[in-house]
């Protein structure tokens, strides 16, 4: 997986605010339990939270622009879903074969280009509001995109299974599931609240 990668939100000059300082930042991300799609959840916060208040985020002028990179991210996020049901419905009950270990490995790949084009929305969408507190995206940012920027080895929770069962470890299959479930379910969820603020948007 790519390493190295610059900060999508953070390091941007979003609205004259860059970066939070160093004193702000989060607690550092624990890299052997990290998995993209349990952030997805951070999207759907922060959306709802603008269109709690949307006059604060949103300037008029803005409002087409920001319409259509908010479109970007909603078809970002049901390319994601889609992409996950089908890792999902891959992952077979017992350890995986050298072919289906192999069919894993290119539908992860596809998964997390959709999250860095997901990236590239959230990117877009941030450059267009007007931000009181840049940490609000720097929060979101810095859970979901980790991975592509550290330059630890860094690995999503299914690629970690695999690698442990290729060592001989058990494969869990239902646990495995169970987390993609509860991802896919938190996009649906942050589908909700992007479609609720376009909505906002287009009014």
């Amino acid at each position: 997986m790519p390493t190295g990668r610059r900060p999508v939100l953070g390091l941007l000059l979003l609205g004259g605010f860059a970066r939070p300082a160093r004193s702000q930042a989060r607690p550092p991300i624990d890299r052997s339990t990290w998995e993209p799609l349990d952030e997805i959840g951070g999207i759907a916060t922060w959306f709802r939270k603008m269109s709690a208040e949307f006059d604060r985020y949103v300037t008029r002028e803005k409002r087409a622009q920001l319409g259509r990179s908010v479109d970007r991210l909603r078809k970002s996020l049901y390319q994601l879903e889609q992409d996950s049901i089908q890792l999902r419905e891959s992952i077979p009950d017992d350890s995986p074969t050298a072919d289906q270990r192999g069919t894993i490995d290119r539908q992860l790949g596809v998964l997390m280009q959709t999250v860095r084009t997901l990236s590239e929305a959230l990117r877009e969408i941030g450059a267009d509001l007007r931000l009181a507190d840049p940490d609000e995206m720097w929060r979101v940012e810095e859970r979901i995109f980790y991975g592509f920027r550290t330059r630890a080895v860094t690995l999503s929770y299914v690629q970690r299974e695999l690698m442990k069962n290729a060592a001989g470890a058990p494969w869990p299959a239902e646990a495995i599931r169970a987390r993609l479930t509860k991802g896919i379910e938190a996009i649906r969820d942050a589908q909700r609240a992007v479609i609720e603020f376009h909505g906002q948007l287009a009014a």
